[in-house]
């Protein structure tokens, strides 16, 4: 039984309206109103609204019915929209205008990669690393990314504790009935630890077109991962 917030819905529709009219107008968009730009503003306005979770017809019923007698919170969510595009506009992440992710949808049979996720640990101190950057490579080279959002290499954060995580472009199969293993190589190099190089295989039956949307991807996790420390005498 699929989970589904129905708020989602409605938020991306007033998302898309309020940017189709200010692309619409006769000056010109003043705000950025690309495709990413678009889902960074219905995520600030889904992080800032109660969500509508139902698992039947009957529970889409009952909300839709709440969303037309509460006029209030289609006001919260324009409010919440405009709020967000003058917020996303102001950052402008780098990635906004580049591979705008308006690329042809892939048909046909494809193998969709999960997401890779693990993390990586100092073996010395056990204690989470950060402000290192790994990278994920296929074929000796960095593996290209679903889109922008996905940087390859990734740089640890702090906040993060050690965690990272690819999602790596769906390619094109064969046919419908093709099953393929992927070999990935995670690499760190950098100052202060042994070079770290750490191999493994996913394996994909090919599916319909492409995935573009994360949460219909598998997670593939890789774990605990641990970086031996340099002798400072050998540095």
């Amino acid at each position: 039984m699929e989970i589904i917030n129905l708020m989602e819905k409605e938020v991306h529709r007033v998302v898309n309206q309020l940017c189709d009219e200010l692309e619409n107008a006769e000056n010109g968009p003043e705000f950025c109103t690309s495709r990413l730009c678009r889902l960074d503003v219905t995520c600030y306005v889904l992080n800032r609204i109660p969500p509508r979770y139902v698992t039947s017809s009957r529970g889409a019923t009952h909300v839709e019915h709440e969303y037309i007698t509460n006029p209030q919170l289609e006001i919260d969510i324009m409010r919440l929209a405009n709020e967000g595009l003058r917020r996303v506009t102001s950052i402008q992440r780098s990635y906004y205008n580049e591979g705008d992710g308006t690329e042809e949808r892939q048909r046909g049979p494809t193998f969709n990669f999960p997401t890779i996720i693990g993390r990586l640990f100092n073996a010395e101190s056990f204690a989470p690393v950060s402000e290192i950057e790994v990278e994920l490579r296929h074929g000796g080279a960095p593996a290209p990314m679903i889109d922008p959002r996905w940087p390859n290499p990734y740089r640890i954060n702090p906040i993060t504790a050690g965690c990272f995580s690819f999602w790596p472009k769906p390619v094109p199969a064969g046919d419908y009935d093709e099953t393929r293993h992927f070999e990935f190589e995670l690499a760190v190099e950098t100052a202060g630890f042994e070079p770290f190089h750490h191999y493994f295989s996913i394996e994909l039956e090919a599916e319909e077109g492409k995935t573009s949307r994360q949460g219909l991807a598998q997670d593939f996790t890789l774990g605990e991962l641990y970086l031996i420390p340099l002798d400072p005498d050998l540095q």
